[in-house]
């Protein structure tokens, strides 16, 4: 079984590197986003007879519809794109965008010609061929799959830059078809029997993808607070402008952990652990060394974070990337095998000189929206790990009922598989369902009938939890008959039913107008 996904974390995931600098895939002279110099902040001059802002170190006109700079809250509508938000007792936290042009949901992502656009938000998916030679491309959508838009992407190609997602190529859906025989292409072109679900056919006439310089643009602006953190903004060619975590002077950063405070760190992080260290000799001495996923487009690290079971988080600076050989000591000094990359660990960074950060619950009544604060009191941008509390601090995330409505369900909730279709009585009144080792109260059973909207997931059923249960498991079909015991390696619990948007705190989905 499955806790609820955070079903909004795409939309508002920090950049997972140093400022992405460049979008242009040319690297041409277009370093929109140094945030070095801050340029936007001390160098934009208005054109009061259009309605144009233009920085004068980049030559770049971005139209925003008369607003010259970022928004007072986290967030502001375009020309083009629109904001969607949760309403949440008085609060506001970010839904999602809505492309108006093409009336479908985006989210910022690399696009194929390497700049950060608004992309249709759509399933990816695996390609299936309708022909013997594997030249007519069919795409299969998965029963399970969830495309609330009436575009498709093709799985594969396409590269992450500073920690935004990279699309693939997009195509708008044509029409569907379900041959009884489709052909796979690997190793070579053979048949195979089509999937269950639904087989797209997104290109029948030679259609061609859709031109990524037809999406909107985002540049990225880095804006540090006198404390020394503020709000790194993603703003649109449309003049839409959202907050997209935080930044220092040096780069993106979100919170951590560490001398007993949060503070804000570099977001691309190399990994060390005390428990299991590693090192470029057999001798398991020196040079320490550290794990690190390279994210093309940035560098390899902002910070080494050095872990353990029983040791304080520590931070270092990350030195070169190391070509030779790796050992590594559990228990005994022994080589590492793999084809994964390592960097030195230089001196240890000085924490007391990286900024602090203190969540805020914002709102009223049931529920809250967790914002940062920095050491002045200046509200950044949005908790991006738990977004929404309950009045009793239960982190809870946005999901849809069977009725459309939306509301905030706590998020260790447990997907019920199949439904409660046990029961703990011979009269089958009293039913029952598998939790596994979770320990949480809540349950709940996706609805079959697909998405709903930035919300993702479908509700039918919530099921609140009560004492465990061991003995003959009940199962109606007509009459009520035992069927079997408990599982022996499972645990079981009786569960009740309950209407989603009674039990739990509503939220309403307002879509923002252009300014």
């Amino acid at each position: 079984m499955r806790g609820l996904r955070s079903v909004l974390v795409p939309w508002l995931a920090l950049a997972a590197c140093g400022a992405p600098t460049d979008t242009d895939p040319d690297d041409t002279d277009t370093d929109t986003t140094d945030s070095d110099t801050d340029t936007v902040a001390e160098t934009d001059t208005v054109d009061t007879t259009h309605t144009d802002v233009v920085d004068s170190d980049t030559d770049t006109t971005v139209d925003t519809d008369g607003a010259s700079g970022p928004p007072d809250d986290l967030f502001r509508s375009g020309s083009r794109l629109r904001v969607q938000v949760w309403s949440v007792g008085g609060a506001y936290a970010f839904a999602g965008l809505v492309d108006t042009l093409l009336d479908v949901p985006c989210t910022p992502q690399t696009a194929t010609d390497g700049a950060l656009r608004c992309v249709p938000r759509a399933g990816d998916i695996d390609a299936v061929f309708a022909d013997a030679s594997c030249t007519s491309p069919l795409f299969y959508l998965p029963e399970d799959a969830c495309v609330a838009s009436p575009y498709l992407q093709l799985s594969g190609g396409g590269q992450a830059r500073c920690g935004f997602p990279a699309s693939h190529e997009t195509f708008a859906l044509r029409s569907v078809t379900t041959p009884a025989t489709v052909y796979a292409d690997r190793p070579t072109c053979h048949p195979t029997t089509a999937p269950a679900g639904g087989v797209f056919d997104v290109d029948p006439l030679g259609d061609t993808p859709v031109d990524p310089a037809d999406l909107v643009a985002f540049t990225v602006q880095d804006r540090p607070e006198a404390s020394g953190v503020g709000i790194r903004w993603l703003v649109g060619d449309d003049g839409t402008w959202l907050a997209w975590g935080h930044a220092t002077a040096s780069g993106a950063c979100s919170p951590l952990e560490v001398d007993g405070a949060t503070r804000c760190v570099g977001t691309s992080r190399a990994e060390r652990s005390v428990d299991a260290p590693t090192f470029g000799d057999a001798a398991c001495s020196d040079p320490k060394l550290a794990f690190v996923r390279l994210d093309p487009g940035c560098t390899a690290a902002d910070v080494i974070v050095q872990t353990g079971a029983s040791a304080a988080t520590r931070l270092f600076q990350p030195g070169p990337v190391w070509t030779g050989g790796v050992w590594g000591r559990a228990g005994t000094c022994r080589a590492v095998s793999g084809s994964d990359t390592w960097i030195q660990v230089g001196d240890e960074v000085d924490t007391s000189t990286l900024p602090t950060l203190a969540p805020q619950a914002v709102g009223s009544g049931d529920l809250r929206v967790l914002r940062w604060e920095d050491a002045d009191g200046v509200r950044l941008a949005l908790d991006d790990t738990a977004r929404f509390e309950l009045a009793d601090g239960t982190p809870c995330a946005p999901v849809a009922g069977a009725d459309g409505a939306f509301a905030c369900l706590p998020a260790d909730a447990l997907e019920i598989a199949g439904g409660v279709v046990w029961y703990g009585d011979a009269a089958c009144t009293l039913p029952v369902a598998m939790v596994g080792q979770s320990t949480a109260d809540v349950g709940w059973v996706r609805a079959q009938d697909g998405c709903a909207g930035p919300a993702d997931e479908v509700v039918g059923e919530v099921w609140t939890f009560g004492a465990d249960y061991e003995g003959t498991l009940y199962q109606l079909g007509g009459t009520c008959v035992g069927s079997l015991p408990t599982f022996p390696s499972q645990r079981w619990r009786f569960a009740t039913a309950s209407a989603l948007t009674a039990a739990y705190p509503a939220l309403t989905l307002t879509t923002l107008p252009a300014p």
